[in-house]
């Protein structure tokens, strides 16, 4: 299995769709999946953790995120779980609301992949937030951008979707809606307490 996994993130460095296919065409079961998907959440909060310490000394109040997600490693591996989940429960919903096809174990499976993928871009922030603090900058915003892209390339091949500008406008427009459902959350809990 790690053998198909580490030559399925080669192929999707090159060629994402054909790397997605590839998942498709051997699916993985549920628990799988889900094993994959917080093995690799769980990576991250171990590299984003070990930098943190790494390069700060331990102190986690200069770095540059919330003290809430660097004071404490469950609550950045709860965070980064609920990204994962969200991500999945989106990708699958959203995509059949604007008639996609793809069925709850695809559409996982191509989160899944998405977040392996950001598992090995985090790891490799952490390495040079270490060694090179400078390049892992240019590291993290020449991976938002191809991480966006791969995101829309796996969810417009997993629903069958012919308009790939229009898959990246959907998963804006979604990403937009959710920080406004949050912040809209967050004043009216702030509000009752």
């Amino acid at each position: 299995m790690l053998n198909i996994l580490t030559a399925t993130l080669r192929e999707s460095i090159a060629d994402p769709r054909h790397a997605l296919r590839l998942v498709m065409k051997n699916p993985y079961d549920w628990p799988t999946v889900m094993l994959i998907g917080i093995t690799s959440v769980t990576i991250s909060v171990l590299a984003t953790q070990t930098a943190v310490f790494v390069t700060v000394g331990g102190s986690r109040e200069v770095v540059d995120m919330p003290t809430f997600l660097t004071a404490n490693p469950l609550a950045m591996g709860a965070f980064y779980t609920t990204i994962y989940v969200i991500s999945i429960v989106l990708a699958t919903r959203v995509g059949r609301a604007f008639g996609g096809t793809a069925s709850d174990l695809e559409a996982a499976s191509a989160m899944t992949l998405l977040q392996v993928l950001a598992m090995c871009v985090n790891v490799a922030e952490a390495g040079l937030l270490i060694f090179a603090p400078s390049l892992a900058l240019l590291l993290t915003l020449g991976a938002l951008f191809w991480l966006f892209y791969v995101s829309a390339v796996f969810i417009d091949e997993v629903h069958g979707f012919d308009n790939m500008l229009a898959v990246m406008g959907g998963i804006v427009v979604t990403v937009f809606g959710c920080i406004i459902c949050v912040g809209l959350g967050l004043a009216f809990l702030s509000a009752l307490f």
